[in-house]
């Protein structure tokens, strides 16, 4: 995998994540043992939607496990870069929209502490979502040498695919 759990920082920090300095909490090593699923199972997900085939996909992989001296190939480089920057997002959304509603013996409930405040967390993964969608599409632009800035889909006659990575969403699910 690209992303690790360091690149998951600002607006998409998990929490609890990570344990204090200097201890180690259960807590903590539970969240990181659920949050790798997520890793595993989305970020090949945006990466099949992002390039399209599996060839690709092997290859960079490759590339990515080489020892760092010998990632000598720049044009890689900074597509890893960017992807490491932008797969985050697309983690993070999946898993804030997870953490949202938990299942229980009673049914689907919305997790509230007696003395907390209840927020939405709607307007997060909206936030989320699109910026990764920006992130994409400039990295698409980049990648194939798109110069036409033009918003609309056409599947493959010079603008983006049809692919969720590439489409923003709103509060409303419009």
């Amino acid at each position: 995998m690209i992303v690790d759990f360091n690149d998951f920082i600002g607006e998409i920090r998990i929490p609890n994540l990570f344990a204090e300095l200097g201890t180690e909490d259960a807590v903590n090593l539970a969240i990181q043992e659920e949050f790798q699923i997520f890793i595993d199972k989305y970020e090949p997900i945006y990466m099949l939607q992002f390039f399209g085939d599996e060839e690709t996909i092997t290859n960079l992989y490759n590339y990515y496990k080489l020892p760092d001296e010998e990632k000598t190939d720049e044009v890689k480089n900074e597509l890893l870069k960017s992807l490491k920057s932008i797969i985050p997002n697309f983690i993070a959304f999946y898993w804030f929209r997870n953490e949202t509603i938990q299942n229980t013996g009673i049914g689907a409930v919305i997790p509230q502490g007696q003395n907390s405040k209840r927020i939405n967390n709607v307007d997060r993964c909206v936030f989320i979502w699109n910026e990764m969608v920006e992130k994409s599409r400039l990295l698409y632009r980049e990648y194939w040498n798109v110069s036409d800035k033009r918003e609309t889909y056409s599947g493959g006659s010079g603008f983006f695919p049809y692919e969720d990575i590439f489409n923003k969403i709103n509060s409303f699910g419009i």
